[in-house]
Parts: structure tokens; sequence; C-alpha cells
């Protein structure tokens, strides 16, 4: 990414995945790094969040970084933007302005790369992944940003991972109490992927494994790319978790917008040792 370059960060006001996002805008202003922020939400479900940041939804319960991520959205709004950052809010469920809009924050912004936490895997809340990342996709395509990094789900693709009863248990899951989020999850996929007008997106697809509230920020992290890379801390060959913060997560999505390494492929991401 060049120096005078922006990145943006997409994020769902509610749920776990809008959680990273969250994150990685408060990795970004502690870097000082100039960040175009989005905060995106399906207008269905807008009277669940008072205010536009959605910083009061956050779902983190290890409390110093709660207050962290809290901190850093605290003060950002349309009305208080600096040269450093910027602040807008998207209502997905109007497809055209959203893409509009998303466009001028691109171009304005002189954005270089997207970080995208769209929506999210929690059955209860709107069903709009693949609707954001169409927007997010055309809205880049429109801007001429190339780089996209985007957030998505363990049990998606080939995801590398052993054979255990939580991988098992997720598969299940994905396939009958959440056929609807796999569903979603599969169409953001392929929409970024297998879209022909999208072929010029720079794309990495980052498949957490548990990205639980309360797990305290490691600081490092592991990829697999291959069934070679071996397994996460915390496999146990059972039902062993693989927890991972958010703030982990969001850190891994910040680097690789700033300085790509891995261009048009898929991780999953889980802890180190």
């Amino acid at each position: 990414m060049a120096s005078n370059g922006a990145v943006a960060i997409l994020y769902s006001t509610v749920g776990g995945f809008g959680d990273v996002g969250k994150c990685a805008v408060m990795h970004a202003r502690r870097m000082n790094a100039r960040v175009c922020v989005v905060a995106m939400h399906s207008g269905t479900f807008k009277q669940a969040v008072p205010t536009v940041t959605g910083a009061e939804s956050t779902d983190i319960t290890y409390p110093e970084l709660h207050k962290q991520v809290c901190d850093a959205l605290g003060d950002l709004s349309p009305e208080k933007a600096t040269d450093e950052w910027s602040f807008n809010e998207i209502d997905v469920d109007d497809a055209p302005a959203a893409q509009k809009t998303l466009q001028d924050v691109l171009q304005k912004g002189s954005v270089q790369a997207v970080i995208a936490c769209l929506a999210s895997r929690q059955p209860e809340l709107p069903r709009w992944l693949a609707k954001g990342a169409s927007v997010t996709c055309a809205a880049m395509n429109a801007a001429g940003v190339q780089r996209l990094v985007l957030l998505s789900s363990m049990g998606i693709g080939d995801d590398f991972m052993p054979f255990t009863g939580i991988r098992v248990l997720w598969a299940f899951l994905l396939r009958t109490l959440m056929r609807s989020v796999h569903a979603d999850l599969l169409a953001m996929e392929a929409e970024v992927v297998e879209n022909e007008q999208n072929k010029c997106i720079d794309y990495l697809l980052v498949r957490p494994v548990g990205i639980t509230p309360s797990e305290p920020p490691a600081g490092k992290w592991k990829i697999l790319r291959s069934r070679e890379d071996g397994v996460f801390a915390g496999y146990n060959g059972r039902m062993g978790g693989y927890d991972i913060s958010k703030a982990d997560v969001a850190q891994f999505m910040l680097q690789e917008a700033l300085t790509p390494t891995l261009h048009r492929t898929a991780v999953t991401i889980g802890p180190a040792e």
C-alpha cells in the first residue's frame, strides 16, 4: 500500500464480525494510519443500535479490550472528521445508495485498501453478507481500489482444519440449524472470487476459528494455507477450542491491508503457540 494511501474499514454495527472491524479501527487509530471508517447496517435492524458507530453493541467481555475499542469509536461522527480519519454510515438495504456513498468515500479518501467485516454469523441477525460484498466490490471497482481483505469463516471452502470434534460440530451446525448463515457466507465468497466483474480485485479471504468475546489479545496468530501447516494451539484431538481474540484477527487483517503479502487466496487464522 502506498504510504500516503488510506485504508477503509467497513464493519457491521452489530455482531461478532463487526467487532473484528471495530478492533481494526482501534488498531488503525493507535498507529495513526489514515482510515476511512464505514459503519454498515441493515435498515430493518437499525432500531437495535442507538448510535451510528455501534459502540454500545460491541460484544467483547475482556474489559480492557472493550474499553479500548469503545474509546476508539467514541469520537467518530461525520461532523468531526479530520485529516487522519473520516466516518460514514451506510444502510445496505438501499444497495444503489450504499454503493454510491461507499464509492465517494473511497475516492475522496484516496483509499488504497479495504477491510470488510460484514454482517454476522449469528442466526438471530439479518443476513446481508453477500449483499454487503456486492456493494463493496461494485464501489471498489468504480473507485479503482483493488485490495480487499474480507472476513469470512471457518467451515467455508477448504479451511485446512483437521478432522476434529469441533470441526465436525461446526460443519453440522452450518448445514442444519445455520443453513441461512452457511448460504450467505458461500454467496459472499462467490461474489468476490467467482464474479467476473470483480476479477481485478486483489482479495484475501480471512477465515477465523472461534472469535470469542472473552479472549484477550495475544498479539500473535497462526495462519493455515495448506494441510501441511499443522494445527492451532489448543488442539487436543477431540473437542478442543481454537479461541482467538477478535483484536488479533483484526490486527492481521490491517497488516495485510497496509502491507499485502497474500494475494487472491484464502487463509484460516487461529491462535499461535
